[in-house]
């Protein structure tokens, strides 16, 4: 059973904390319309001037031009088009089947998965970039090491992991009864550092990857107090 607080009410659901998640993804108002989501995500697959400038800023780090670049909880595609438009060449994994379909839509049949994170339908080595932005909190514990097994099973040698999501803000298995009711997982860094380098990433401590550090100063990333970690797969 969970509880919740919306509009200063207390709401109770009869469901695990992973049941009404999983509730919630399939309902296109999660995406469109939810205090305890997000809105406006069908447009901003197609149009947005925010996410746009995400990755932009994520190119003066990373490179994405011809680089095959794998989208892990992509949504509704809001990064997958604005990295295709900067010259990626762009992939896509979402559990949600309204948000699948609106990427597919956006991105190409072709090139979206509908399924989980930890069961990836593309094939070993395919990726120079494994991409997940705010997903990480959104995946049971339980299939938080085979996701990680996953990573690194599509991602090519010399390729990159780049995970960003609630790091070590808190610590809890339940979610929070003022967060969005999808963050059902929240870690601290040392938890996806050890998972990284436990399926064979290579991975550093905070403050000694320069890749890191130069995110950290940019824009968005600071103004937002955004919290990644990359991990290289041995060439």
């Amino acid at each position: 059973m969970c509880k919740f607080t919306e509009a200063g009410k207390t709401v109770t659901h009869d469901m695990t904390p992973e049941e009404l998640a999983r509730e919630l993804y399939h309902d296109p108002d999660y995406f469109e319309n939810n205090p305890r989501g997000y809105s406006g995500m069908t447009g901003a697959a197609r149009h947005s001037p925010w996410h746009d400038r995400v990755c932009r800023e994520f190119t003066k780090v990373i490179r994405v031009k011809e680089q095959r670049l794998l989208d892990v909880g992509c949504g509704t595609g809001v990064y997958l088009r604005a990295f295709r438009d900067l010259g990626a060449d762009v992939f896509g994994t979402e559990l949600s089947i309204h948000a699948a379909g609106v990427a597919a839509e956006v991105i190409g049949q072709d090139r979206i998965q509908q399924g989980s994170a930890h069961e990836l339908a593309w094939v070993d080595n395919m990726f120079d970039i494994y991409f997940t932005a705010e997903a990480v909190e959104h995946v049971p514990y339980r299939y938080h090491l085979e996701m990680m097994r996953e990573a690194y099973r599509v991602t090519k040698p010399g390729g990159l992991i780049y995970i960003q999501g609630q790091i070590g803000f808190k610590d809890y298995l339940n979610p929070d009864p003022n967060d969005d009711a999808g963050h059902i997982a929240v870690f601290p860094r040392g938890y996806w550092h050890d998972l990284l380098w436990d399926v064979g990433f290579e991975c550093y401590e905070a403050g000694t990857d320069v890749r890191e550090e130069r995110f950290k100063r940019l824009p968005m990333w600071h103004q937002y107090q955004w919290r990644l970690l990359i991990g290289d797969k041995p060439a």
